[in-house]
């Protein structure tokens, strides 16, 4: 773990001074990455709080490169048929996932609550029963099972089972309604299946995938 911040802030080092002159935000992360090498030096920071660093400071290097939290080009929402409004593939032009009425949104604004965020390839789109359910940001493909007790009611409450950037295990709600630790590309279950394995609450679940 250290390893990783240590890399990460090396990069943002010689971003910054690759510039004859740092600017004022380059100039405040060399200040950053210095008190963060100090803390990691002797030992002030937890595994999570290195975990959450890694993280931003992945963000601030994507925003240097040019980027930022702007959506992907490649996924837009557009009106199908119907009037209501379905992610697209920007290249296809075809309708992500599910056409049929009930995975539609209202409006343009509910639609693209529903995609990926920049950088990362899954997110929630509805399907045929109304449901959330975390699905490949290119295809809409489902990861994981299909199943009325697998999906979510709440777009939210399906974010919140979103792996964390380039993490390859998350939790999935399954066909029995629990959660299991579950491959993040795939969805398929990481152990035993059985009902006794897995939990009734996505916290419980998270805390063995995060130890």
């Amino acid at each position: 773990m250290k390893i990783s911040v240590f890399l990460v802030t090396a990069l943002v080092f010689s971003m910054a001074w690759s510039q004859q002159r740092p600017s004022r935000v380059e100039t405040e992360i060399l200040d950053l990455t210095r008190e963060i090498n100090q803390s990691v030096r002797f030992g002030q920071l937890s595994r999570h709080e290195l975990e959450s660093l890694r993280d931003q400071l992945r963000d601030v290097v994507d925003v240097m490169n040019g980027g930022g939290t702007s959506l992907p080009s490649n996924v837009i929402c557009t009106k199908g048929s119907n009037g209501l409004f379905y992610p697209t593939s920007n290249i296809s032009g075809s309708i992500l996932g599910s056409t049929s009425y009930s995975a539609g949104h209202n409006t343009l604004e509910d639609c693209r609550l529903t995609l990926p965020a920049r950088g990362e390839v899954l997110s929630c789109f509805k399907q045929s029963n109304g449901l959330y359910y975390p699905s490949k940001g290119d295809s809409g493909t489902v990861v994981g099972s299909i199943s009325h007790s697998a999906g979510h009611g709440a777009l939210s409450e399906c974010r919140l089972t979103l792996p964390k950037r380039r993490a390859t295990t998350a939790c999935f709600k399954q066909s029995n309604g629990l959660y299991y630790p579950s491959s993040a590309e795939t969805g398929t279950v990481i152990g035993s299946t059985s009902y006794s394995a897995g939990y009734g609450n996505l916290a419980t679940c998270l805390k063995i995938v995060n130890q």
